[in-house]
């Protein structure tokens, strides 16, 4: 038998021995057409079904197996990265990663690589000095070297080359830029688009030049006739077109007599100067008029700006030259008188003179958008309204200047920029002898100076007004009115001599200390579930809620040693044998120490089982 699976001897007594070797008798399980049978083990003969279309077989972890072409180059494949190249180098098959974006792949000497643009054109590019030109002879790209200053390309028969002139060439309808130096030019006709500097040279026998304007030179015009519309005042002329309705202007320090015949824009004073732009003028019996609309400006760059807006102007609207960038400001009326600077971060100062000194009464920085009134107390006629209209401004008064209410004065709103000792007066703020703590720098100051005059705070409830807040100064006392919810002391400390709850206090999780005693309760104390707080001060016990060991809740006690004594648990278990025994039963009380800092006092049952009855912890420190 050739290849064929067959067994080395017979089993004696239970198949004969071409039974056991016919091959058809032998076949594996789902056995099918193209299926492998391979060793799984030492022992163990196993099949293989056979593989997909175009698989191939491998190994993997000592057992054969069918992968795709597609896994097979995965595995022996060298790229790692999308848009590696596989090549051959010197010994095997090798990888060259991706080239940098619009670099191009060339040949080395023995192997490829990435290279710029600009090395490839290195490479295969005939020029080799600054100013070359390649261009294409009659078998290849070539090149021509760099001209001489000043010579010009032109085409030859075939090739270009370079010249210094530009014999025999005749330019029709060209555009000449620059400079033309050349002797004996012939010029049939040119159209001019710049000007012509003559450099003190002289055009002679010109027919007719028209549409040029002639400025000053040193040349003349000798022959020919002239058509221009305007002639300049150097030559006579008015330098504009006149006519029966023009405007004559003449440029210069002239004595110049100008008669008018007819009427004019302009209405001359019988007798006196005309007022002139420069230099300053006296007016008399003049009303100068500026209509709506127009802007009467100061400065030389126009940077302040009075105007009478005829219409009316959206708030926070721009307008040129007026209202610059983004403005912000409130919508005005028709006839609105506007004063405005338009220098960035420009100021606005008014001023009036006090005997003799300036004293300036209102400011607006305009770099930071504050104003400041100045020099002196701010009055209010009777019956007049102060409107401050705050949207993202500030409304600043500046420390330590006082914020009076009421007709003496006598109520004040400050900042004290310095600190303030105890008992400190402070004049037209904390008057007479004082009882007040001592402050620190920046402190807020509400004060009523007024004798026995209150302090009292309000809010409005739905439209009704209701004290919160209420100092008696003949007393004196502080009332606190409609107080509810929570009061949130933070981190400080309230000393309260004596308070009557109408309602339950939410500590916040924070500590209530140094209680003498708490009398007349009719309620309860309810405790949580914590772990042990640690020991307390001397001559102290805590009690708390505790979890036990069996999940219920205990009631236990630490003491200033750290010892913890559990007293009370929550309600035992029905099949405890505190229940399961009939009353009068006896028991055994023993005392047991599951380890040294722990002591139970525990009740044994005739039946084996346990009720600890009292358990004592001890701390560590004890041991």
């Amino acid at each position: 038998m050739a290849h064929e699976f067959r067994h080395d001897d017979a089993v004696s007594g239970r198949v004969r021995e071409d039974e056991y070797e016919d091959i058809s008798e032998h076949i594996l399980n789902d056995q099918a057409t193209g299926d492998l049978v391979y060793a799984s083990s030492a022992t163990q003969l196993s099949g293989l079904p056979i593989g997909t279309d175009n698989y191939i077989l491998s190994v993997a972890t000592n057992t054969p197996a069918w992968i795709s072409p597609a896994a097979l180059l995965a595995d022996i494949s060298p790229l790692t990265t999308r848009g590696d190249i596989m090549y051959r180098n010197a010994t095997v098959s090798t990888r060259l990663a991706k080239g940098a974006d619009n670099t191009i792949l060339a040949m080395g000497a023995d192997d490829p690589e990435w290279k710029t643009p600009a090395t490839i054109l290195a490479d295969i590019s005939p020029l080799t000095t600054r100013g070359d030109i390649m261009y294409r002879n009659a078998t290849i790209s070539t090149r021509l070297a760099k001209g001489a200053a000043n010579t010009v390309l032109v085409m030859g028969a075939d090739d270009p080359a370079w010249s210094a002139t530009l014999a025999g060439l005749t330019l029709t309808s060209p555009t000449i830029n620059g400079t033309i130096a050349t002797t004996g030019l012939t010029v049939p006709a040119i159209t001019l688009s710049g000007s012509i500097t003559g450099a003190s040279q002289t055009m002679t026998g010109m027919g007719t030049i028209n549409g040029l304007a002639i400025t000053a030179d040193t040349g003349a015009i000798t022959s020919g006739s002239w058509t221009a519309t305007v002639i300049s005042p150097v030559y006579g002329g008015t330098g504009v077109a006149n006519n029966v309705a023009s405007t004559i202007t003449i440029s210069g320090s002239y004595a110049t007599t100008l008669t008018v015949t007819n009427t004019t824009g302009v209405t001359l004073p019988t007798t006196g100067t005309l007022a002139t732009l420069a230099g300053s003028e006296a007016l008399t019996n003049k009303t100068i008029t500026i209509s709506d609309d127009v802007l009467f400006t100061l400065g030389t760059t126009n940077d302040q700006v009075f105007l009478n807006r005829s219409t009316t102007l959206n708030a926070n609207t721009s307008l040129a030259n007026v209202l610059i960038g983004t403005p912000v400001g409130l919508a005005l009326a028709a006839n609105s008188l506007i004063i405005s600077n338009t220098t960035a971060d420009g100021d606005v100062a008014m001023y009036g003179n006090d005997n003799g000194t300036s004293l300036q009464f209102l400011y607006f920085d305009g770099s930071h958008g504050d104003l400041y009134l100045d020099g002196a107390p701010l009055y209010l006629k009777s019956g007049g309204i102060i409107r401050v209209s705050l949207t993202s401004t500030v409304f600043q008064i500046s420390s330590d200047i006082l914020l009076n209410l009421g007709t003496g004065l006598a109520q004040v709103l400050l900042n004290r920029s310095s600190t303030l000792t105890a008992d400190q007066e402070l004049t037209s703020v904390i008057e007479g002898t004082s009882v007040h703590p001592a402050t620190a720098a920046n402190t807020l100051i509400i004060s009523n100076v007024a004798n026995d005059g209150d302090i009292l705070m309000m809010g409005s409830d739905g439209g009704n007004s209701k004290a919160f807040l209420f100092f008696d100064s003949s007393t004196p006392d502080l009332y606190l009115y409609n107080v509810g919810g929570t009061w949130t002391a933070g981190a400080t400390t309230w000393t309260i001599p004596a308070v009557t709850l109408g309602g339950a206090v939410a500590g916040g999780g924070q500590s209530i200390s140094a209680l003498l005693n708490i009398t007349g309760m009719t309620g309860y104390h309810e405790l949580t579930e914590m772990a042990a707080p640690g020991a307390g001060a001397a001559n102290t016990a805590r009690i708390y809620a505790v979890v036990g060991g069996d999940t219920l809740t205990d009631l236990a006690a630490v003491f200033q040693d750290g010892t913890i004594d559990i007293f009370a648990e929550e309600s035992t278990e029905p099949d405890s044998p505190i229940f399961r025994y009939p009353d009068g039963t006896e028991f055994k009380s023993i005392l047991r120490k599951p380890d040294r800092k722990i002591v139970q006092f525990v009740a044994l049952f005739p039946d084996g089982s346990e009720f600890v009855m009292r358990e004592i912890r001890y701390p560590v420190e004890r041991w």
